[in-house]
């Protein structure tokens, strides 16, 4: 049988206007993005990883970290940087950007630096096992906090099934989200 080809990526934008910066702030000392791009750099199920930001290499140190290298850096254009655009769109545009195809998108959002390998590993076993073509984490909240996976040929649209994992963390939307990490002692 054949492996699944599995592109890791996360898209992040500067200008949040709840939280400055929110994908850069510090979690144990280092900016919050890098927690989720480490979870998919180091997954044994992602084939490739794409960072897709209107940030510059020099504003996240790029190369600092050892797994920069063999990462796609792909800058992101203004038209699909501001407020309006759906992530839906900054993917479908990003993936088009690439030099392969994937079965599968594992996207896991800058803002929750909780998101770990294994909760990749048990969204993508769903998709893996033949009865969901999207799966999403959610909190014990309920609420949704940061990675989605699903089947590339959802773009164009098709009937699709669903399914869920739970994943620790929140997304960290504004200054209320991010204090309450520090209060947890998370941070």
């Amino acid at each position: 049988m054949r492996q699944m080809g599995v592109l890791g990526m996360m898209c992040m934008r500067r200008g949040s206007k709840r939280l400055k910066d929110k994908n850069i702030l510090p979690y144990l000392n280092i900016p919050m993005f890098r927690w989720g791009l480490k979870a998919l750099v180091f997954s044994e199920d992602i084939t490739a990883v794409a960072l897709v930001t209107d940030y510059s290499k020099e504003e996240l140190e790029w190369g600092s970290y050892e797994y920069d290298e063999g990462l796609y850096f792909i800058p992101r254009p203004k038209e699909i940087s501001g407020d309006g655009v759906k992530l839906q769109t900054t993917i479908k545009w990003a993936y088009g950007m690439m030099d392969s195809t994937y079965d599968v998108i594992c996207h896991v959002m800058a803002t929750n630096p909780l998101i770990q390998t294994y909760d990749i590993s048990a969204a993508l076993y769903k998709i893996r096992k033949g009865n969901c073509d999207i799966v999403r984490s959610y909190g014990t909240d309920g609420l949704e906090n940061g990675l989605i996976a699903f089947k590339t040929l959802l773009y164009p649209p098709y009937d699709a099934y669903t399914g869920s994992i739970e994943a620790d963390g929140i997304e960290i939307h504004n200054e209320s989200d991010y204090d309450d990490l520090n209060f947890r002692g998370i941070v």
